[in-house]
């Protein structure tokens, strides 16, 4: 139908000089036919007289092409004779698309006359772009993830205009935009590209492809279209997992401290958790959470880190030893489907400084130089942590130890007391004053770590007279020193009055 057509077109341009030269049909190929592309007409001449048609000549022409030769010798036709003729072109490749006239101009005689006829043959040239799309390689994505396709456009053909992208897909959507417009491309350009993409939550996981509609407006201002498609897409299925620190703002808690917990969690999945809801809670009656024990954030995408602080109080009562604090994180997925929630646990260290108080006591009392003492060691826990493994050692410059220096006690718990008891002796030197025993001791608590606490423990020594006056012994009341010290004052008294004071007049 199209040949016929063209060719009613044909007869309609054709001027007449003789009815006796036709051109019954035609065809030419390639059918599509761009600039600087090499082409042929294929023409049948058709002699409807009844004489022959003597020394037929065509000559070609068309400002638009170029031939190989500018005539064609089709010789003697005769009456009602036909003959196919071929008459290869090139396309100039500067010629803007468009539909040109191969120009044909027949030559023949009859008898003594020369006679001429002209043909027209119309060729439709045009120049489609060649577009070439590459795609930079994309990552695993999840369902509901947002991500960004970079992309180039490389036109091999012709120069086409107002350039516009669009997604049709029910996996697939264009985030933020409808569509993606990039403008003109002349011929041989090229263009890069990114589109905003965003996978549907509902995408099934495995190798999937995205549609692309790539529409244009070609020279002749005809809208056009074609389509691409970005492959391969891997969609993993959507996973979230949480990296947890947790740190206390002290290394080690003491009963009854309050310490500032900095939790940090840092979504290691692939999709987004949303309505994320992070408790913290204690396994132990011993802990206890000062104000809101929960956080909330809208959306933790991966590869994001949260931070948030918990304020805990430790109860006063807590022995040393390492505790678990459990970190619970809820959220939904992207379709607001809850999930099973996260549970880590943070170990908290609560321990202590052993505390030990020493408490003298010598029989007899008060201390004077040269003599022998029982010395009474009381060793208290004062501290907030049990010891274990207790040994003291006994050294001085003032006194000679005469037991042996060094006892083992064992364990102390706090708020307990032990006597550990020495006989020493005071060096004969000694002048009234305060003098120094040195006691070192050692211990471990429940994590077997080793202290070493050095004390002074200050002795008083005092004259022999004073000394005699008010030794006490362990036997002797604080009454019967005080009666002791009453009567040898009154037998003084007299001794004064009846020799002392007679004496001096």
């Amino acid at each position: 139908m199209r040949k016929e057509a063209l060719f009613m077109v044909l007869l309609a341009m054709v001027a007449f000089v003789s009815a006796d030269a036709q051109i019954t049909s035609y065809s030419v190929l390639p059918t599509t036919l761009k600039p600087g592309v090499t082409g042929s007409a294929t023409i049948t001449v058709y002699n409807p007289s009844t004489t022959t048609l003597t020394g037929v000549v065509i000559y070609q022409g068309g400002e638009q092409f170029t031939f190989n030769s500018n005539r064609v010798q089709l010789g003697d036709l005769g009456a009602l004779g036909s003959t196919v003729i071929t008459i290869p072109f090139t396309i100039k490749a500067d010629v803007p698309p468009g539909i040109y006239n191969l120009r044909l101009d027949a030559f023949w005689t009859e008898g003594s006359e020369t006679l001429t006829k002209s043909f027209s043959i119309p060729i439709n040239i045009t120049n489609p772009p060649i577009f070439h799309f590459s795609f930079a390689p994309l990552n695993q994505i999840t369902p509901g993830q947002s991500f960004i396709v970079h992309g180039q456009i490389t036109n091999d053909g012709g120069s086409v205009s107002k350039i516009v992208i669009t997604l049709n897909s029910a996996s697939f959507f264009l985030d933020g935009i409808s569509q993606l417009s990039l403008g003109n491309l002349p011929s041989g350009s090229n263009a890069s590209f990114t589109i905003p993409l965003v996978a549907s939550a509902s995408v099934s996981p495995g190798v999937q492809s995205i549609p692309l509609t790539v529409a244009y407006q070609d020279p002749q201002g005809a809208l056009q279209q074609t389509t691409i498609s970005i492959n391969p897409v891997q969609v993993a299925k959507s996973s979230v997992d949480f990296l947890l620190d947790a740190q206390p703002d002290k290394k080690s808690l003491s009963p009854g401290d309050k310490t500032r917990l900095s939790v940090n969690i840092t979504n290691n999945g692939n999709s987004k958790a949303y309505s994320a809801k992070v408790t913290v809670s204690a396994a132990s009656q011993y802990f206890t959470s000062l104000g809101s024990s929960e956080r909330y954030f809208d959306i933790i995408s991966p590869g994001s880190e949260e931070h948030m602080e918990f304020e805990i109080g430790v109860s006063g009562s807590t022995p040393a030893g390492y505790y678990p604090l459990i970190v619970t994180i809820n959220y939904l997925n992207v379709n607001g489907e809850t999930q099973t929630a996260i549970q880590k646990q943070i170990g908290v260290e609560v321990g202590g400084t052993p505390e030990i108080t020493i408490t003298p006591n010598t029989n007899p009392s008060p201390i004077s130089s040269g003599n022998k003492y029982s010395l009474s060691m009381q060793f208290s826990n004062t501290g907030n942590i049990n010891v274990r493994a207790l040994g003291v050692t006994l050294t001085s410059d003032s006194f000679e130890i005469l037991d042996p220096p060094t006892s083992y006690i064992g364990s102390l718990n706090v708020d307990d007391y032990t006597s550990v008891q020495y006989m020493i002796y005071s060096k004969k030197d000694l002048k009234p004053g305060i003098y120094p025993l040195h006691v070192s001791m050692r211990c471990k608590d429940a994590y077997n770590i080793e202290y070493n606490i050095t004390r002074d423990v200050m002795l008083e020594v005092v004259s022999s007279d004073i000394a005699a006056l008010t030794q006490t012994s362990a036997g002797m009341s604080l009454a019967s020193t005080i009666l002791i010290v009453v009567v040898v004052g009154t037998v003084g008294y007299f001794v004064y009055k009846k020799y002392l004071k007679k004496k001096a007049k």
